[in-house]
């Protein structure tokens, strides 16, 4: 089964249908799968990866409840 995933940053905003998504939680890697349970936490330094979407973050937040998953990614400037 599929649920949605959105994907926001200051500079975009992605959205699809999804069977997985791995991301880098600050407690290690998580798959998120149809019908997880209900959960929020930090992004660590690592990809975000999905059958169709890949990026490398380091910080940000995500949650997951009633079937959909959003991630907030917090984009880093280069000094």
């Amino acid at each position: 089964m599929r649920f949605k995933l959105t994907i926001v940053s200051p500079r975009e905003k992605w959205e699809q249908d999804v069977d997985s998504v791995t991301i880098p939680s600050i407690d290690g890697e998580l798959t998120i799968l149809y019908n997880h349970a209900p959960i929020m936490g930090r992004l660590g330094e690592g990809q975000i990866v999905s059958s169709s979407y890949k990026k490398k973050v380091k910080d940000g937040f995500f949650e997951f409840l009633d079937n959909h998953a959003r991630i907030f990614i917090k984009e880093h400037r280069e000094k």
